[in-house]
């Protein structure tokens, strides 16, 4: 499997606010476990509702991207979809602080406020391809 995906952040970041995302992302990704999982599948349809009618475009993109990835995780649990245990945390990761209330930069910030989110997803996207190298 390979995701080729030039992506870009539509707004700027700061590097001191990449760098504490990067870590939280890196946290989560060691972090992830079952009861991880279960809040995402919990809370996701929640987040996503939310974001299916916000605007700047870029959001909506990111919406759609996030919900792809939620989908993967679901056909990975369909056993339609076989991916690797790091694969599947780093995927986990990435959904859990996206649906996580209390990020780096607040969700209510206008303009601003999913760039972290969107920087996670590219975070997630670049360990994915590295894990599936792997395979």
């Amino acid at each position: 499997m390979t995701w080729e995906l030039d992506l870009q952040l539509p707004v700027a970041i700061s590097d001191d606010n990449k760098k504490m995302i990067e870590e939280a992302y890196e946290n989560a990704i060691t972090g992830m476990g079952e009861y991880e999982f279960i809040y995402i599948e919990n809370k996701i349809n929640q987040k996503l509702a939310l974001l299916n009618d916000l605007s700047p475009s870029w959001v909506i993109e990111m919406f759609g991207r996030y919900k792809s990835l939620y989908n993967l995780i679901e056909k990975c649990e369909q056993n339609k979809v076989k991916l690797s245990a790091q694969t599947l945390d780093a995927i986990g990761a990435a959904l859990f602080y996206f649906i996580n209330p209390y990020d780096i930069i607040p969700d209510f910030i206008p303009e601003v406020g999913y760039a972290d989110d969107y920087y996670v997803f590219i975070l997630c996207i670049k360990t994915v391809c590295e894990d599936d190298r792997k395979i």
